[in-house]
């Protein structure tokens, strides 16, 4: 019997598509159910390892971010995971068992090493894009708070029974910088529930909405603009008040530049 197919090639891998038979009777030619079968089962696995892939680089380029923050170096946090990769491959080849393919790495061109130099320097360039935008944020959000510090300001959030909330800024604060200012309230665990309100800023010492908390818990608060931010947190409905400071702690210099005894 004759088979008809086509063949395609992918790397040095090859496999076998549109695999066909001649059915003499009704002369016509069908395909091979059993190798269809199992072309459509690899076309699966293939999607499912491209998404794999991408769920993988997700979870791996923040955590090579993260690393960035700890040791203050994105180089030094590549360095870390590559020789945490060697490591684990190094493991995964000794439990495989065949230790005998080692022998044909001199088979290999040695243009082809050049891939792990690209690799590195991909990697790299990500992880710094990545932690210097995680860097560039965080100084973002603690000048914010620093402003908020030296300009004194603060706040008393209340909400009455009415539906209403009233935050009232202390009476020592002169000046409020910003056009318009919004109020964030983040709920701690649903953050279907989370709630936004925008006040026009009139220089006024006092902000009134209509709102209702649409559910019980511990609520976060943030009142800010693009230059200051006050936080605070609300466990609603135990409580219907909460203050609003700035999330900042004054460096102790002295202690900083004290030396060591």
């Amino acid at each position: 019997m004759l088979l008809k197919h086509r063949l395609i090639s992918f790397g040095e891998c090859h496999f076998k598509t549109d695999v066909y038979i001649p059915d003499v009777r009704n002369n016509v030619i069908r395909p091979l159910p059993a190798i269809s079968k199992r072309i459509e089962m690899q076309t699966t696995l293939y999607i499912v390892l491209a998404f794999a892939m991408g769920l993988i680089m997700s979870i791996y380029l923040p955590m090579n971010s993260s690393v960035t923050k700890y040791v203050g170096s994105s180089i030094a946090a590549n360095v870390i995971f590559f020789i945490v990769a060697l490591l684990t491959s190094t493991l995964i080849f000794l439990l495989s068992g065949r230790w005998d393919t080692i022998n044909h790495l001199k088979d290999v061109p040695a243009f082809l090493y050049l891939a792990g130099f690209v690799s590195a320097f991909v990697v790299l360039a990500v992880g710094v894009c990545l932690a210097q935008g995680a860097i560039a944020a965080a100084n973002l959000v603690l000048a914010r708070d620093q402003l908020a510090h030296e300009l004194g300001l603060a706040a008393d959030l209340q909400l009455e029974s009415s539906g209403r909330l009233k935050i009232r800024f202390d009476p020592e604060v002169t000046v409020i910088p910003g056009e318009r200012i919004q109020l964030r309230l983040v709920h701690a665990t649903r953050p279907g529930l989370d709630q936004d309100l925008v006040f026009d800023n009139h220089q006024l010492h006092s902000l009134e909405a209509e709102l209702q908390l649409p559910g019980p818990g511990r609520w976060n608060l943030y009142l800010q603009t693009e230059d200051w931010r006050l936080t605070g947190s609300l466990q609603y409905p135990q409580k219907q008040q909460a203050r609003l400071l700035p999330n900042y702690v004054v460096p102790d210099v002295t202690q900083a530049i004290a030396p060591n005894i």
